[in-house]
């Protein structure tokens, strides 16, 4: 009975450590398609002049602190 319960506690114990790892692994999974996504948008030369428009469009407004 001891032995099932310290069992128990061990499997408790262990179960976020387990799904850290497993998130750990679709994150870093995620990023590597995401970079070969990258890779692959940017060897197109419209999907490149596409992004860089897109990124232009969403660049932060430029800094006017010398009207203040």
């Amino acid at each position: 009975m001891l032995r099932q319960q310290a069992q128990m506690i061990v499997s408790a114990a262990s179960q976020p450590v387990l799904l850290q790892v497993a998130q750990e692994a679709q994150a870093k999974e995620l990023l590597k398609q995401v970079q070969e996504m990258q890779e692959r948008l940017l060897r197109d030369p419209e999907a490149a002049k596409a992004l860089e428009e897109l990124l232009r469009y969403f660049q932060a407004p430029p800094d006017d602190t010398t009207n203040h």
